[in-house]
């Protein structure tokens, strides 16, 4: 079976390392990640260590469920903030 990081970096045509490293490439990757329409056919591991790599910390998910919440509290704060007004 094919990494999901190995996948994301592929879509991308990146490194892997870019896909932490480019914060638009973070971002991009972790919206892949929740647009995954069959999260299951990964093995909870796998979901845990591609997303503590893209975030640099420490994740851990007792299911999938919490795993897809995770990805859209994650994905719904980026949004917050990329909509908050910039300071001058």
């Amino acid at each position: 079976m094919i990494g999901l990081l190995d996948q994301l970096a592929a879509k991308h045509d990146a490194l892997i390392s870019d896909l932490r490293l480019v914060p638009t490439l973070r971002w991009e990757s972790l919206e892949d990640l929740y647009s995954i329409s069959d999260k299951e056919q990964y093995p909870l591991k796998m979901w845990e260590d591609t997303v503590s790599y893209l975030l640099g910390c420490d994740i851990r998910f007792q299911n999938y469920l919490q795993m897809e919440n995770t990805l859209h509290l994650i994905l719904r704060s980026l949004q917050i903030k990329s909509q908050a007004p910039k300071r001058t």
